[in-house]
């Protein structure tokens, strides 16, 4: 396989690590004393000296995987216990299916309490004719030197007796570098022993600006104001953080080009920390203050059936729309795929949703997409009524030629817009529904469907009543912004049709990515210029 490909699996397993532990929370005991519970010895990790300030992604596990995997063995009952350790040992086989390396014989002995992955560069040696090189580096703590030398030197002879190739013993700047020799060099592994850490990178090149962060500390990520801002919010330790240069990021993942981060607010840094249900995941970015506006969800999500897959709920639309939408020309990848769904729907109705229906929202909201009979979403809005403003948004549907009508649902009056079409294979006319809504209680509800505003009127068990809410919201900030909502296990198939990177994180992540229920994301208190998230991941 590819280092390419080796360096993508590190960077995804680096990531489902964090997962480990949360795995058998579900057989946590009321008032276990284990102290993972408490986090790690580190509120950051040590080798973010080797990664440079512009790095896109840096990921790091703040303990001992055989603490982990002790900690797991612990909280299952004693009949999932043999499950259990099958699912972690089958977790570091595929992490280490593409590395040659064996957990047990090669690193148990030396690996200490940190392993950190970045991706340093996009393009390390910032030469077009040969396309964009990504940068990886993996720093892995070590807790004998001596023995984490005998194993760089061990598996790289063995490599090279494999691979009839000649060894290379580099000396940069006091640090022995090894490698095989290559023709043309462009893409190598490559490790050397510093300090208390084994770093590998898969170019000669980017181990050796890693070294050179150490010397010239003004390179070096550990060093950067922005990260240092964000590390001074983080009050306990996790047992994972991630850094993340939001832009760069995305491009790596989607293969596109972005412009060159200008922005602070683009910057996140993420402490992940243990939870008796799953993990937390609480992340800070400069950015403006804000004030909290919420003390508990709001009464609009009592219209949200509890098979919703998705939810937003809140009392700030227009704030969450600036967030996700901010400047979508600048290369921000998520702002664009907003605005490409938006586009088609804003060419349905003939109008700009920003400018007409946003506007309609001063108060609370509640936002869910829920399956169909088509095997399709639907999609249904509800918010406070204001009688003026609905019939202004009516008149303005009919100037852009849609026609609306009432039609009775039970003893409830409903608006139906509707986009007349002529068949090709008959004088026919179609009428196809583009929205419908009506007044309840104090609240207007919209949907994409009548029989989404029927579900939404008659649901006997709305989302925020139901356990799985509950449980899934209960470790976050108690007063925040809004509620961000996915019920993973029913929209998983949907992601992985639109996300092929997602199968990726799958093929290393199984059997582990089963226990995932839910994931919820909320912002709360910003002081100092420092914004706060939180994701909380619902294991089963």
């Amino acid at each position: 396989m590819k280092l390419r490909s080796l360096f993508l699996s590190l960077a995804a397993g680096s990531l489902i690590v964090l997962l480990i532990a949360g795995t058998g929370l579900y057989w946590i005991l009321a008032n276990s004393p284990l102290k993972l519970l408490q986090g790690s010895q580190s509120i950051a990790p040590q080798a973010a000296i080797f990664v440079p300030k512009q790095a896109p992604f840096m990921v790091s596990l703040l303990v001992n995987p055989d603490r982990l995997q002790a900690f797991r063995e612990v909280i299952t009952t004693p009949t999932e216990r043999g499950k259990a350790t099958r699912e972690f040992k089958q977790l570091k086989k595929n992490i280490l299916q593409t590395t040659g390396f064996n957990y047990n014989r090669d690193l148990q002995p030396w690996l200490g309490e940190e392993i950190t992955f970045a991706l340093t560069s996009l393009d390390f040696d910032r030469n077009q004719s040969n396309g964009n090189q990504p940068g990886y580096l993996l720093a892995m703590q070590n807790k004998n030197p001596e023995l984490a030398r005998r194993f760089v030197q061990s598996y790289f002879s063995k490599k090279a007796i494999a691979d009839a190739a000649e060894l290379v013993f580099e000396q940069y700047k006091g640090v022995n570098l090894i490698y095989r020799r290559t023709e043309p060099l462009e893409s190598t592994l490559v490790s050397a022993v510093v300090g208390d850490f084994v770093l590998l990178a898969n170019h000669p090149k980017v181990l050796r600006n890693a070294i050179t962060n150490i010397q010239v500390t003004d390179l070096s990520l550990q060093n950067a104001n922005y990260y240092q801002q964000s590390l001074a919010t983080i009050t306990e330790p996790g047992i994972g953080f991630a850094f993340v240069n939001l832009p760069k990021l995305l491009a790596r993942l989607v293969e596109k080009p972005t412009p060159e981060l200008n922005r602070a607010s683009q910057i996140l840094t993420t402490e992940i920390t243990l939870n008796r249900q799953g993990l937390l995941a609480q992340t800070a970015f400069p950015g403006s203050n804000e004030t909290n506006a919420l003390e508990e969800p709001v009464d609009a999500l009592k219209y949200v059936p509890s098979d919703s897959i998705f939810s937003v709920s809140g009392v700030n639309l227009k704030q969450l729309w600036e967030k996700i939408n901010h400047e979508p020309a600048s290369g921000n990848i998520l702002s664009q795929v907003v605005q490409k769904y938006l586009t088609n729907l804003e060419e349905n109705w003939g109008f700009n949703l920003a400018e007409n229906f946003l506007n309609l929202v001063s108060g609370e909201y509640a936002l869910a997409l829920l399956p169909n009979e088509d095997s399709n979403l639907d999609w249904l809005f509800a918010l406070p009524s204001d009688r003026q403003a609905i019939t202004n948004l009516d008149e303005l549907a009919e100037l852009q030629g849609l026609s609306t009508g009432k039609v009775s649902l039970g003893s409830q009056e409903v608006t139906i817009w509707t986009q007349l079409l002529a068949t090709a294979s008959s004088t026919r006319i179609k009428a196809q529904v583009q929205a419908v809504h009506t007044s309840i209680d104090d609240y207007e509800i919209f949907a994409s469907s009548i029989t989404a505003l029927e579900t939404a009127l008659t649901t006997d068990t709305p989302l925020v009543a139901s356990n799985k809410f509950q449980r899934a919201i209960s470790p976050l900030p108690q007063n925040n912004n809004e509620y961000i909502y996915l019920d993973w296990q029913a929209s998983r198939p949907i992601l992985a049709e639109k996300l092929p990177v997602l199968r990726l994180l799958e093929s290393v992540a199984q059997p582990l990515l089963k226990h995932l229920e839910s994931l919820t994301l909320t912002s709360n208190d910003g002081d100092e210029g420092i914004n706060r998230a939180s994701i909380f991941f619902k294991l089963g």
